[in-house]
């Protein structure tokens, strides 16, 4: 496996060897951070209002310690990402790009402290970004109404008195416990650990985003902003009586439990796929598929087949999760309903004109003209194909995904 990111990684892991005092420097940079952050919160009222404030340039500093430029640690992520990655100003931060590769060296030496230092230090940055972007003015007293009448119990604000003990506590360990072991095999899933980190925190302010017909913006269905702007809108407070009927009742942001359960199944999924090259498809399901696309059977058979490879991982793993999205699974008894198929084909298959749908279409794209170039010997075929049939043979690929979903989830 070839990493650019591993070779920096073997860089640091010769540089502590040969100097100890190096490596206890970098965790007492990390540890001092962590220190400063968590003086800040524990001294603030604020709850989950609370910003943190991150010395930036001690983050940087850690790049010159290491004696690395961030050039190098741009080349080495462009490397394992892609240049398109690279468009993303996250992606291309050497902010994140550093703490990413101490984490990387905590997971393969087994340094759980600097590993769970330099991810944490990530998490407090993207609270930041996202507090800034949704909640820029908080009003201490409404955020503590919200979380004390307006979260049931399940909530994850709810649970943690304030925003560092919700990332140290929490999605430090549920990060690492379902990607920890991925990364160690794959220094190329740190771009998955990262984007993960800032969806989930994402995830907590705003939720299912959809359109209003009547003023043409994206509105949250879900959220704490959606709660917190409704608390304000009714002039709610934590001085404010409990209104009754608010409790576990009252609006909702989703419990992350849902998150977390689909990451559970996603990653099962697309493991099961891809982990699984000899898998034979039932003559039945292949005759289904012919009978809706009118894609010949010999052609369903391979691209079916075709899809147990490891390279497709990372596209298979991004189209299961619009499926589970897009047919709103919360557990994996609603994958075994008898009506999630029809949701599959009226909200997934048939869903036009979305982003979801548009971005469905681009993976399934991806996937196709790789199968056609690798399994099928015929490149440059799928672009000659009408519109109609890129249609049917991205429907061949959903079923097929669906189909090993339900089997390793339902069996």
């Amino acid at each position: 496996m070839s990493s650019k990111v591993h070779e920096l990684y073997d860089k640091l892991r010769t540089d502590f060897h040969a100097s100890p005092n190096l490596e206890r420097q970098v965790l007492q940079d990390l540890s001092r951070i962590i220190a400063n952050a968590y003086t800040q919160s524990i001294g603030s009222d604020e709850g989950f209002c609370f910003k943190f404030n991150l010395p930036i340039m001690a983050v940087n500093k850690l790049i010159t310690r290491l004696g690395l430029t961030p050039k190098d640690l741009l080349e080495a992520y462009k490397a394992d990402w892609g240049s398109r990655a690279m468009t993303n100003n996250m992606h291309k931060d050497p902010y994140y790009q550093v703490l990413l590769l101490l984490m990387y060296y905590g997971i393969q030496e087994r340094k759980d402290i600097i590993r769970d230092n330099a991810l944490l230090i990530l998490l407090l940055r993207i609270w930041n970004g996202r507090k800034s972007k949704f909640l820029k003015f908080c009003d201490k007293r409404i955020m503590k109404y919200v979380v004390s009448h307006m979260c049931n119990k399940r909530h994850l604000f709810a649970r943690y008195d304030g925003p560092m003990s919700l990332l140290k506590d929490y999605y430090v360990p549920t990060l690492m416990k379902t990607y920890a072991d991925q990364v160690k095999r794959d220094p190329k899933k740190l771009q998955r650990v990262l984007e993960q980190a800032w969806g989930r925190i994402h995830q907590q302010f705003v939720q299912q985003g959809r359109i209003n017909i009547k003023t043409g913006k994206s509105e949250a269905q879900g959220g704490i902003l959606r709660m917190y702007m409704k608390a304000k809108k009714e002039g709610l407070t934590i001085s404010t009586p409990t209104i009754s009927g608010m409790g576990d009742e009252g609006p909702s942001f989703g419990d992350y439990t849902t998150a977390n359960n689909r990451d559970e199944i996603i990653n099962s999924a697309t493991d099961f796929i891809t982990m699984n090259p000899k898998t034979t498809y039932p003559q039945k399901l292949i005759s289904e598929v012919n009978r809706q696309t009118r894609i010949s059977v010999k052609t369903i058979d391979a691209i079916l087949k075709a899809l147990h490879n490891h390279q497709y991982y990372d596209v298979i793993h991004d189209v299961l999760s619009i499926v589970l999205s897009r047919t709103n699974v919360l557990q994996k008894a609603d994958i075994c309903s008898p009506t999630f198929l029809g949701a599959v084909k009226k909200n997934v298959i048939s869903s036009k004109n979305n982003a979801d749908a548009r971005k469905l279409q681009k993976l399934c794209n991806i996937l196709l003209k790789e199968i056609f170039i690798n399994t099928l010997s015929l490149p440059d075929a799928y672009d000659k194909f009408s519109i109609t049939h890129q249609i049917q043979l991205r429907t061949v690929i959903v079923s097929g995904i669906v189909y090993n979903l339900r089997k390793i989830i339902c069996k």
